[in-house]
């Protein structure tokens, strides 16, 4: 897991007032080295020794699962970025990029949500703030 994570979901910031410029919220993100492992596929060694690299599973980079989970967000952030990932699942089909940057490396990925209905939830509220907010989200391409 990696943690303070600067992260944009389809154009709205992780950030404490939702935009690029914003102090970043504290985010983890799960599942964070599948979102750096290039797109290789495996290496296998054959039965006379030679090596040779399979073509990837997804040869798109889609199909992997990761998820975000920030500290706390305002309720009207949560209800900007719940809308947008509303109208992904209303379309099977949309995707939408997600781009992070943080120490362990960057990713730039299109993705599209994932384990409905429940791709966005929270633990608790407290006052207008969402404590532990969950976004599940899986890669239709590593960009």
């Amino acid at each position: 897991m990696a943690r303070f994570y600067k992260v944009s979901i389809d154009e709205f910031w992780l950030t404490l007032d939702g935009t690029e410029s914003g102090r970043p919220c504290k985010v983890t993100v799960e599942n964070l080295q599948k979102l750096l492992q290039p797109d290789t596929g495996n290496v296998s060694v054959g039965s006379a020794g030679s090596v040779f690299r399979e073509k990837p599973l997804t040869p798109t980079g889609g199909g992997r699962d990761f998820a975000f989970v920030v500290a706390f967000m305002l309720s009207a952030d949560y209800a900007a970025l719940k809308a947008i990932l509303d109208d992904a699942a209303a379309d099977p089909g949309s995707d939408f990029n997600v781009t992070g940057t943080g120490l362990a490396g960057d990713f730039d990925v299109n993705a599209t949500v994932f384990d409905n209905p429940t791709y966005i939830s929270h633990e608790r509220q407290s006052g207008d703030n969402l404590i532990n907010v969950r976004i599940s989200l899986i890669t239709t391409a590593i960009n």
